[in-house]
């Protein structure tokens, strides 16, 4: 699916609230970890598994957007409670994902202590959507740069 043009809403949302210089930065930049899985297939495909589950978090943020902007109807009502259901799902298999790549990541002797913030004392579920939402704004700018061929600024 691509996001950008089913859920511009929500592409918009995310160029909104990341692209502001003045926000904290982020636990780890998807760059960076680009570069820490970089030359080990297992790593790449761990980090690349993550990228996926992001983005189909991000995917059902933008869907679950849409049963809030809906009619409050009983029907309406049912479907968005069935649908959060399937979001819990997905967020968490997000955390997994990020979970796993830390701890390979350690294992190998690279930098994985960055996990420390999203599940640590301060971490939380919103934590891990947060860093879920910008790993996938990540994306879409690298996306946008590859088919553009130039630096965009982070504008998508």
């Amino acid at each position: 699916m691509n996001l950008k043009e089913t859920y511009p809403e929500t592409v918009r949302e995310l160029k909104d609230n990341f692209s502001n210089p003045e926000l904290p930065k982020p636990v780890i930049e998807l760059s960076e970890l680009e570069k820490l899985c970089e030359g080990d297939l297992i790593l790449e495909g761990l980090l690349s598994e993550v990228v996926d589950y992001c983005e189909r978090y991000t995917e059902t943020v933008a869907q679950y957007q849409e049963f809030d902007s809906r009619e409050n109807t009983r029907e309406n009502q049912e479907e968005k409670a069935k649908f959060d259901k399937e979001k819990r799902v997905v967020h968490n298999a997000t955390i997994d994902s990020i979970n796993i790549l830390a701890r390979a990541l350690i294992k190998s002797g690279k930098n994985g202590q960055w996990i420390e913030s999203l599940h640590g004392s301060t971490g939380s579920r919103a934590t891990y959507a947060t860093f879920a939402l910008r790993t996938t704004y990540q994306r879409l700018i690298e996306m946008e740069v590859l088919e553009n061929g130039k630096e965009d600024n982070g504008q998508i």
